[in-house]
C-alpha cells in the first residue's frame, strides 16, 4: 500500500473534533433551552397545582357551606316544627278545663311526665268532687256540722274545696246560733251548745267521741225543750218530697192543738147552750190568734232564712233539697197566715151568735136555743 494512502492518525477524530466543535455551542444552547422548558414546565405544572388546590378548597369551601347550610335548614325545620306543635298543644290544653283531658293532650304529643301530673290531679279531683257531693246531700244545719271534719279529712286544707267546706260548717253554727238564740242565754244550755260546735270541728277528736258529744247535745236540746217537730228535718218534709197535708200538721203541732174545727167553722154539736158554746168558741179563736201571732215572727224568719240557705247552694242537689225546704217552710207560713184568718172569721161568728142568743135572752127572758 503506498504511503500516502496509509491511515494516519487525526484524519477520521480531527474532522469529527472540528465538526464537535463546531456544534458544541449549539447543543449547549439548547441544553440550556431544554433546562430552561423543564424550568417552565415545571413552574407551569406548580400554578396548575396551586390553582388546582385553590378550586379543590373552594369547592371544599362550598361544599361545606352548602352542608352547613342544608343543616340550618334542616334544624330550623325541626325548630318551626316543633313550635307549631307546641303551640297547636298549648292550644288544645287552654281550650279544656278538666285535668283529664289535659293529660290525654299531652300524651298524645309525647309529655309523658305532665300527662301523669294532670292524671293525679284529676284523680284527686273526682276524689273531692265525690267528697263535697255527699258534703252537699246534708242540708239539716247539724248534720252539716257533724259531717264537715270527715269531708276536711279528705280534702286539701289549702284547696277551694276545704274552704268551701268550712265556710258551710261555720254557716250551720250560725244557724244554730241562730236557731236556739233564746236557749242560748241559759248559761247550761250555752255551754253544752258551745261544747257541741266546738267539738265538731276538732278534726283530731275521734268519731266515737264525737257521736257521744252529739248524744249529749240531743239530751240538752230535750232537756231545755228544744226539740223542733217544725223543721222538714223533723217532720220527714226534707225528703223528695212532703204531703200537702204535711204543713197542716207542722202548724198543728205549733199551735199544740187547740180543738177547733178550723176548716168548717162550724161549733161542735154538743149538749151545752148555744150561749156557753159561743163564749168557748170565741176563747180558743183568741188562744188561736195569740198561739198564731207568736209563731208567725219565728216562722217568717225561718223562711228568710231558707230563702238565703237557697241562695248560698253552689250545686244542684243542694239547690233543690234548699228549695224543697222553703217551699215548705213557704206552705207552714201560709197554713199559720190561713190559720189566722179563719180564726177571726171564727170569732166573728160566735161573737155574731152570742149576741143573737144575748138579744133573744133579753126579749124572751130565757135563753130559747140548746
Amino acid at each position: 500500500m503506498p504511503s500516502h494512502d496509509r491511515y494516519r492518525f487525526g484524519d477520521v477524530l480531527l474532522p469529527e473534533a472540528e465538526s464537535l466543535a463546531r456544534s458544541l455551542p449549539a447543543l449547549l444552547r439548547q441544553q440550556q433551552a431544554n433546562e430552561l422548558d423543564r424550568e417552565k414546565i415545571a413552574l407551569e405544572n406548580k400554578r396548575i397545582e396551586a390553582a388546582q388546590q385553590q378550586n379543590d378548597r373552594a369547592f371544599e369551601a362550598q361544599e361545606n357551606a352548602r352542608a352547613q347550610a342544608t343543616q340550618r335548614y334542616k334544624e330550623e325545620f325541626a325548630f318551626k316544627k316543633e313550635q307549631a306543635k307546641q303551640a297547636e298543644m298549648n292550644r288544645l290544653v287552654a281550650s279544656v278545663e278538666e285535668p283529664y283531658q289535659k293529660a290525654m293532650i299531652y300524651r298524645k304529643y309525647g309529655f309523658n311526665d305532665l300527662a301523669e301530673n294532670f292524671t293525679a290531679m284529676g284523680d284527686k279531683q273526682e276524689a273531692q268532687k265525690d267528697i263535697l257531693k255527699e258534703f252537699d246531700s246534708f242540708t239539716d244545719p247539724n248534720e252539716i256540722l257533724q259531717n264537715s271534719s270527715t269531708a276536711l279529712s279528705g280534702l286539701d286544707p289549702t284547696s277551694s274545696a276545704a274552704t268551701y267546706v268550712r265556710e258551710a260548717r261555720q254557716q250551720a253554727i250560725d244557724d244554730l246560733d241562730v236557731k236556739y238564740s233564746e236557749l242560748l242565754e241559759i248559761p247550761g244550755f250555752r255551754i253544752a251548745h258551745e261544747r257541741y260546735t266546738q267539738g265538731m270541728k276538732d278534726l283530731t277528736m275521734s268519731e266515737d267521741n264525737k257521736k257521744l258529744l252529739g248524744e249529749a247535745y240531743v239530751k240538752a236540746l230535750e232537756k231545755y225543750g228544744a226539740v223542733d217537730m217544725t223543721t222538714p228535718e223533723a217532720s220527714g218534709a226534707g225528703d223528695v218530697s212532703f204531703a200537702e197535708d204535711d204543713a197542716v200538721k207542722a202548724v198543728d203541732e205549733i199551735l199544740g192543738g187547740t180543738g177547733l174545727n178550723l176548716d168548717t167553722g162550724e161549733i161542735t154539736d154538743t149538749d151545752k147552750p148555744i150561749q156557753e158554746q159561743a163564749q168557748e168558741s170565741i176563747q180558743a179563736a183568741e188562744m188561736s190568734l195569740g198561739q198564731v201571732n207568736q209563731a208567725l215572727p219565728k216562722q217568717r224568719k225561718k223562711v228568710q232564712e231558707a230563702r238565703q240557705q237557697l241562695n248560698l247552694a253552689v250545686s244542684p242537689e243542694q239547690k233543690t233539697k234548699r228549695e224543697k225546704t222553703l217551699k215548705f217552710e213557704s206552705a207552714v207560713l201560709e197554713e199559720l197566715q190561713s190559720r189566722m184568718k179563719e180564726a177571726r172569721t171564727l170569732g166573728k161568728q160566735a161573737e155574731g151568735v152570742l149576741k143573737e142568743t144575748r138579744r133573744e135572752q133579753a126579749r124572751f127572758g130565757f135563753q130559747p136555743f140548746r
